[in-house]
């Protein structure tokens, strides 16, 4: 790319204090969840800096276990339809391995 094309991103909207994390903060784990908006003492490798380079303002991705999502954990019933095969609905973890194989081989 010649310099002529590219195009500078000028960061002047917000400083950040690269403090020391909140306590608890490094021991955020788990999925993905979504972007809040920045607080002091969030720790610099949870900013969302893609967001920042595209001047969208300062954002720190949210990271948690979201088990109300997953019926296998929570021990609801879920069934399981697909092109070549149906698993009625059932729970426990008999049932989630047969689900997750009949995925894992599903040919489409």
């Amino acid at each position: 790319m010649s310099p002529a094309a590219a195009t500078a991103v000028t960061l002047t909207h917000r400083r950040i204090a690269l403090r020391p994390s909140r306590p608890g903060a490094a021991d955020e784990g788990g999925d993905f969840q979504g972007l809040r908006d920045y607080q002091p003492g969030d720790p610099p490798r949870r900013i969302h800096w893609t967001g920042v380079a595209k001047g969208q303002g300062v954002a720190v991705k949210r990271f948690g276990r979201d088990t109300g999502s997953d019926p296998a954990a929570s021990g609801r019933r879920y069934g399981l339809r697909l092109p070549d095969r149906t698993l009625p609905p059932d729970a426990g973890p008999a049932h989630r391995r047969r689900c997750l194989e009949a995925l894992a081989l599903c040919p489409y």
